[in-house]
């Protein structure tokens, strides 16, 4: 049986260094789920709202966030999100794309897409911004 989450975006931060978070990172479209962590800085944060916010703006428009390496085993891990316009319709979607290497108790994949409202989307650009101009160590978002 397929366990049930509910459909979320939640991100969670803690301090690292000064000009730098670790975050984690969970995304569930109600039938699957993954986390993912990452390090970061609140520019990088703050850019990837803005986009977030007023998406799409085409019907091929698309936002990236990646952080790490799919390919370099040097990195821990990668983490990968897609947000893009599905078809000529305007419909959204997000590919979510996490890796995680170590040993085989540690090393996994999670790699999904899921039908997305641009609405969902928008208000997880605005929840960005708000949550790295604050000292909140999470938001999340119902999807």
């Amino acid at each position: 049986m397929v366990g049930v989450h509910p459909k979320v975006f939640r991100l969670a931060r803690y301090p690292y260094e000064e000009a730098a978070h670790y975050f984690v990172l969970s995304v569930s479209d109600g039938r699957r789920a993954g986390s993912s962590e990452f390090y970061a800085d609140s520019a990088t944060i703050l850019a990837l709202a803005e986009k977030l916010a007023s998406f799409p703006r085409s019907v091929v428009d698309e936002v990236r966030f990646e952080s790490g390496d799919k390919s370099d085993p040097r990195f821990s891990g990668y983490t990968g999100l897609r947000f893009y316009v599905h078809d000529a319709s305007g419909h959204t979607a997000l590919r979510v794309e996490f890796l995680t290497r170590g040993n085989d108790l540690v090393t996994g994949t999670v790699d999904f897409c899921f039908a997305v409202e641009a609405s969902a989307i928008n208000r997880i650009g605005a929840g960005l911004k708000a949550f790295m101009a604050s000292d909140r160590e999470e938001i999340v978002v119902e999807l």
